[in-house]
């Protein structure tokens, strides 16, 4: 039995905060009821870096500044510390995993029904950006909204990407379907570098820039 502190959850046993801050858990052991006890967490700050020119999941002209890059799955980093070019199919596979949790991820975000067809939730996430970039009138993320579209090289720009990114969802997920049940290397280095760069990285960025404006 616990009790959460406001502004976080405990979602699935995954604890889950929205803001940064320190927050702090109540709960009881199962066996000592008239023992309370309590968890301190705290969440900090997202970070962003800086790009470093060249290096593969750090390096994208799509995204305006520094990037966050703390959705990332931790096997990017994996990727980034091996030699990519020695290892392209370990590497395409390790693409498919980072693609999906960050699907995964924004599904959870936002409260997006998942499905087992991957395409169709990348699909869904890309509508659901799509519709959220939007401005209406009298928003309140009015100026939250137009500074992620600077971001992004403007709002049509991000628009323009997003329906990219969901008009090419099926032939991904085909190209990483095929790849994980045939394990041959059909993408080569310089597609692989460009994937996780040019989708991979904004594509995390979107979501954690998105999450810290409340958008």
């Amino acid at each position: 039995m616990y009790t959460v502190s406001k502004a976080c959850n405990i979602n699935n046993h995954i604890f889950e905060a929205d803001e940064p801050g320190k927050f702090v858990i109540s709960y009881f052991r199962a066996l000592e009821r008239s023992r309370k006890e309590e968890l301190s967490i705290i969440v900090a700050k997202r970070k962003k870096v800086h790009k470093k020119k060249g290096e593969i999941f750090n390096d994208t002209d799509v995204v305006v500044g520094d990037l966050y890059l703390d959705e990332l799955h931790s096997i990017a980093m994996e990727v980034a510390n091996i030699d990519y070019k020695c290892y392209p199919l370990l590497s395409a596979i390790s693409l498919r995993v980072v693609l999906e949790d960050l699907v995964k991820k924004e599904c959870r975000y936002t409260g997006l029904m998942l499905t087992g067809n991957l395409a169709e939730n990348f699909e869904n996430v890309m509508d659901s950006f799509i519709d959220r970039i939007e401005i209406r009138r009298n928003d309140p993320k009015k100026t939250d909204i137009e500074e992620l579209h600077k971001e992004f090289r403007g709002r049509d720009a991000l628009k323009n990407l997003l329906n990219h990114w969901k008009d090419n969802a099926k032939s991904t997920s085909n190209t990483f379907n095929y790849v994980t049940h045939n394990p041959v290397p059909i993408l080569n280095v310089e597609e692989i570098y460009n994937f996780a760069n040019n989708i991979l990285v904004p594509f995390g960025h979107l979501i954690s820039s998105a999450k810290e404006k409340g958008i």
